[in-house]
């Protein structure tokens, strides 16, 4: 037996996971690359902000990556005294953030001095603005509160999407801070076929948040006229390894080659059994930890096993995804609804459905109430070996004695290709 172990970062702290896989089995373990060399992390960012000018900042939820805090300190050192400063969290269709994490997005020194300008976005609640609808009829509804500043600065993260391509740029106004009807009609094109990961030239979902975002660009210049930035990072857990600033609608074209080269990579077959660890802050709740899934499910064998491990310490997710997977029953029933109306998260549905058509299993390791998981796509283990030596002896009534077999770290980040 070899013994493995995996660490990953989860709302409470660090967890290790020990994993004994048979000696005779083929295991390969990926996860991101760069570690090591210097950084070039904060060129270019320079913004010429007077005392006077009412700043904007756009600030990533808590189910990305907390890299506010030391871009904040090294733009504007005035940050945290300056009245004229206000931030905002674009959630798009999440929850809003808990108090702890209000001081994991900022940083506890910089929140405790700015708590009452930070405002959150309620994709359900908030008042919106009209700006218009996109040649593919997504109605443009977005937080009045853009509409009174000289300026606004948008901080988010580049990361590779299931649906999207990549995160970063136009996502932090749409869909971050958009209405839900916005967000709905924008992710219905998730169904399409050119809407998928690494993908920005022809995928229709992409190219609708960019037209949306076009939209309320100009409508923006035709009233107040603000100055926009996009800061955009390249990240992997704590390290900071690149950021540029920018356009926001050309933001994330410097960055690509860089995101790929981090979060990229390429294995030499394909698998019988794929074990993806969803590290953290996308391991908090199983809608962002099926991004694992989405990321690795290509490199499986039809009638392989996937092990989703994702902690899910703060549940199943927004209440859209809650409410839609737990009362999955028919799938007949399902698709004639969705041809009726298209609900938010039904796409990770049809994903989970197209996967478990191909005779292919997914086993789920988490801490979630057993009640709350839907037999209908998942199997339920409360550790990785139980999950591990289960799906052994499943491949093994099937033939496959001798699994090939692959590990990924930070699944949710990280896009592995045959």
């Amino acid at each position: 037996m070899r013994s493995h172990r995996f660490s990953y970062r989860t709302s409470f702290g660090e967890k290790t996971v020990n994993l004994d896989i048979p000696e005779s089995f083929d295991l390969d373990i990926i996860g991101p690359g760069e570690k090591k060399g210097k950084t070039d992390i904060f060129q270019g960012i320079k913004l010429d902000i007077s005392r006077q000018d009412r700043v904007f900042f756009i600030v990533n939820d808590a189910k990305r990556p907390f890299i506010a805090p030391r871009i904040l300190e090294t733009i504007t050192p005035r940050v945290i005294n300056n009245q004229n400063f206000y931030f905002m969290i674009a959630t798009g269709s999440h929850y809003p953030p808990t108090k702890k994490e209000l001081g994991d997005i900022f940083g506890k020194a910089i929140y405790s001095n700015i708590k009452n300008r930070v405002l959150v976005h309620d994709a359900r609640r908030s008042e919106t603005v009209y700006m218009g609808r996109s040649s593919r009829g997504t109605d443009i509804y977005i937080n009045r509160a853009v509409l009174d500043f000289d300026w606004i600065v948008t901080i988010g993260s580049i990361e590779p999407h299931y649906f999207a391509g990549y995160t970063g740029g136009r996502k932090s106004l749409v869909p971050g801070i958009c209405g839900f009807k916005t967000i709905e009609q924008n992710h219905s094109l998730a169904r399409e076929e050119g809407s998928r990961i690494l993908k920005l030239e022809g995928n229709p979902l992409h190219q609708d948040l960019m037209e949306c975002t076009r939209i309320v660009l100009n409508n923006l210049r035709t009233r107040r006229n603000p100055r926009i930035v996009a800061i955009n990072a390249v990240t992997a857990g704590e390290k900071i390894y690149h950021v540029r600033a920018g356009e926001l609608l050309t933001s994330l074209d410097p960055l690509i080659d860089r995101v790929n080269a981090l979060y990229l990579r390429k294995v030499a077959d394909r698998k019988d059994l794929l074990i993806a660890i969803a590290g953290f802050p996308l391991n908090k709740d199983l809608y962002q930890g099926l991004k694992a899934f989405e990321n690795g499910k290509s490199v499986l064998n039809d009638g392989g096993i996937f092990i989703l491990v994702a902690e899910c310490d703060q549940g199943l997710g927004p209440l859209h995804f809650d409410t839609l997977l737990q009362d999955y029953r028919d799938e007949r029933e399902f698709l004639a609804n969705l041809k009726k109306k298209f609900s938010l998260s039904s796409h990770k549905l049809i994903n989970l459905l197209r996967f478990l058509a191909k005779n292919n299993q997914i086993y789920l390791v988490s801490g979630l109430a057993r009640e709350k998981i839907n037999p209908a796509f998942f199997r339920d283990f409360k550790n990785l070996q139980l999950a591990f030596d289960e799906a052994v002896m499943d491949l093994a009534k099937k033939g496959i004695k001798y699994p090939k077999i692959l590990a990924i770290n930070d699944a949710a980040n990280i896009v592995s290709q045959v």
